[in-house]
């Protein structure tokens, strides 16, 4: 049975097979870090290991005394409230629009007092949010604009909104046009650049070894995400009781184990930004324009009765293809018997424990589908029908994009502060310690 694989990384033999010559290569660092800010175009570039990594740097460089909130979108992946709070300072949940993914402002703004130091927003599953509100409310109250376009690449010519003070893309094995690893930090503001420059500079090289491993672990992985090998393997499971869905899961991890902040707090390795390089200068986004294509013609054919997560964000890529459902178990598992490599778990995180929240919501509704430009639109549409078709895709949400906002608000309640069990009372001089 062939089957069509959510996870798909992006990296030819050609790119794996120039990885490993990286890793025994001679290299000159400086440079190559210069040839990817040219890339860009930017002179305000800083090259992490990756956006957990670049955010630990920011939050450390920053100078926030202990305690100070940092507004988030409520829905992100957990590593983010983690990094902050293991910085010292309180992530502060605020929930988001359904259709457009967008944090509210109104709930932003009442949210904000003295301690509040920066607004982080998460563009999510390939398309924008319209920051435009949240920058004009930020500067009102001096605060940080941190834009998370980990899922939001699309080519040189984004960095991010120009008003924003941060923004974060993230390479990783799962990403569009993936180096396997490495992040880049448009930093607008002069002084925290150099600030994070010189902490960036302390921290020691993530070594050739580890990352040669890496390319090896996921060469081995896209060898196993072939539509036929994928297939086998999920009989193979199956047989045996066994989800192939945790597995996949689990192996396509960045920083599984123990150590997450050893791990994290490492500059790039050579070979890493080398290949990195070599991606960003070999980048074709006539890939990810067929893949926008390809979401739309999956909701036009899906119909009204199916709703797709995040349709109404601007500039939509597909990144991660998401729709909301009663059951999601049961639709997974007809996918997975149809060969369309369907999930419901999810490896993002909501920062509030409010059940009534949208973020909240979706997470226990929702289910990914495979897409990416690869795919026939032939099969593109017969996922389609099969979803539409299904007796459990009975949307949550019903007619969504007129009804969605009034029937969800009501029921949002209050955001909540995620909190440690204590913090110690803030002092405006103290300095951010780890």
């Amino acid at each position: 049975m062939l089957m069509w694989v959510r996870k798909r990384i992006e990296v030819s033999p050609l790119d794996l097979a120039n990885g490993l010559g990286y890793c025994v290569m001679p290299g000159d660092r400086q440079t190559t870090m210069q040839q990817i800010a040219e890339w860009w175009q930017s002179d305000h570039a800083l090259v992490c290991l990756s956006v957990r990594s670049g955010f630990d740097l920011l939050l450390h460089s920053s100078g926030w005394p202990r305690g100070s909130e940092i507004i988030m979108s409520a829905l992100t992946i957990p590593d983010m409230p983690r990094i902050v709070h293991e910085n010292g300072m309180v992530p502060v949940g605020v929930d988001i629009d359904l259709q457009t993914m967008t944090p509210d402002v109104e709930e932003i703004r009442r949210r904000i007092n003295p301690r509040t130091r920066a607004i982080v927003v998460a563009h999510l599953l390939g398309g924008l949010c319209d920051i435009g509100p949240i920058l004009e409310l930020a500067r009102q109250h001096d605060l940080l604009v941190i834009e998370d376009c980990a899922q939001a690449f699309v080519g040189c010519g984004y960095q991010g909104d120009p008003s924003a003070d941060v923004s974060m893309f993230s390479f990783g094995p799962i990403k569009t046009n993936t180096a396997l690893g490495g992040a880049v930090m448009h930093v607008r503001q002069p002084v925290l650049l150099e600030q994070m420059r010189r902490g960036h500079d302390q921290w020691r090289y993530q070594t050739r070894l580890t990352f040669g491993r890496r390319i090896m672990k996921y060469g081995f992985v896209k060898a196993i995400s072939t539509g036929p090998v994928c297939g086998g393997i999920y009989r193979f499971l199956k047989l045996f009781g066994r989800n192939h869905d945790g597995v996949a899961s689990s192996m396509a991890r960045g920083f599984a184990g123990p150590r997450f902040f050893d791990k994290i707090r490492r500059q790039p390795s050579m070979p890493l930004l080398r290949l990195l390089h070599y991606k960003l200068g070999n980048f074709d986004s006539s890939s990810t324009d067929h893949r926008s294509e390809l979401g739309q013609r999956f909701a036009e054919s899906a119909g009204e009765g199916v709703y797709v997560l995040g349709l109404e964000m601007q500039r939509q890529t597909f990144w991660v293809l998401a729709i909301l459902v009663e059951e999601p178990r049961s639709l997974v598992r007809k996918l997975w018997d149809s060969g369309f490599d369907a999930s419901n778990s999810c490896s993002l995180h909501a920062i509030f424990d409010d059940e009534d929240a949208v973020a909240a919501r979706i997470l226990q509704h929702i289910v990914f589908l495979p897409l990416h430009s690869g795919m026939p639109e032939s099969e593109v549409l017969r996922m389609a029908e099969l979803v539409r078709n299904a007796s459990t895709q009975i949307p949550l949400f019903a007619e969504a994009g007129q009804a969605a906002q009034s029937d969800l608000p009501a029921a949002r309640g209050t955001p909540q502060v995620v909190a440690k069990p204590h913090y110690e009372e803030a002092s405006l001089a103290e300095p951010v310690t780890r």
